[in-house]
């Protein structure tokens, strides 16, 4: 998890941070809050990354002007907290929650840095929100479901953001049966007026990789936007483990390779292939 903020020269801000973390089976169970508040004029940068085993969040930020920004963000990776006993839990549960809400003006800063050097800023403005959902990604499969958000080249933005990822999976093998339930959502809410550029994209990858659905949108110039999507993921599937070590009558003996039945002896293939079952006296 890799957070970064930068405020330069004149920006006064005021920020709130709560951290609660649970550091436990080397730091793989853990739960982490941030709430923060800013307002101020100049040049300001963020940059949050956040990941769980099978979730990820990445918000990027930054401009010159005036900005008035508050944000949360809540995360939860395998662990809970009792609210009485304020005892952590460990859990199979993976969440990410963030809210924030900007209002953004761009102009040009300069800043006096001695009597003979000064320095003038100008950056336009942009807002960042990507997430994504890992569920059935592996080596060989990309899998999952992403959404992102990008305003940038901004001179005005108002609006909020609301993005919501969770998941769980359980895996049980009982010897003879193997089974695995998982389920999750990924969601991604907007409501934002700005001018410059905006681009909002979904592709989800969790059924049919060589048809995927998707969602490709930009816009250039002045727009309202308001949009709320959402995913829901499911996955349940059971394995029955079939017993081959004693297949007899089952076409057993005749799948072994025989580089195995040299070893078993001249009397194991009449246990193995069904001769063990002939009448006494008949041929």
């Amino acid at each position: 998890m890799r957070l970064y903020n930068l405020f330069v020269a004149f920006l006064v801000f005021a920020a709130l941070i709560e951290i609660a973390c649970c550091d436990t089976d080397i730091q793989t169970n853990y739960i982490y809050k941030m709430e923060q508040s800013v307002d101020g004029n100049g040049f300001f940068r963020s940059s949050h990354d956040i990941i769980t085993d099978d979730l990820a969040l990445d918000t990027r930020d930054h401009g010159s002007g005036k900005y008035v920004g508050d944000s949360d963000y809540t995360v939860q990776n395998k662990a809970d907290q009792n609210l009485n006993t304020l005892e952590y839990i460990f859990r199979v549960d993976q969440a990410i929650g963030f809210n924030k809400s900007t209002d953004f003006v761009y102009a040009l800063k300069r800043f006096d840095l001695g009597k003979s050097f000064h320095a003038t800023i100008q950056s336009k403005g942009q807002e960042q929100t990507s997430m994504k959902n890992y569920d059935g990604s592996n080596e060989r499969n990309p899998g999952g479901v992403s959404m992102n958000a990008l305003f940038n080249r901004l001179d005005v933005i108002s609006g909020t953001t609301s993005a919501k990822q969770y998941y769980r999976s359980l895996y049980a093998d009982y010897g003879d049966q193997i089974t695995y339930n998982s389920t999750g959502f990924i969601r991604l809410n907007l409501d934002s007026s700005f001018t410059g550029k905006g681009h909002i994209g979904v592709l989800d990858l969790s059924g049919d990789l060589d048809n995927p659905n998707m969602l490709d949108e930009d816009y250039l110039g002045t727009f309202a936007i308001t949009k709320k999507m959402s995913v829901e993921l499911k996955d349940n599937w059971r394995k029955q483990i079939d017993d081959y070590w004693l297949p007899c009558c089952s076409g057993g003996w005749s799948d072994l390779r025989p580089s195995d039945t040299k070893y078993l002896g001249s009397s194991t293939k009449g246990v193995f292939d069904c001769t063990c079952f002939s009448v006494a006296g008949q041929k």
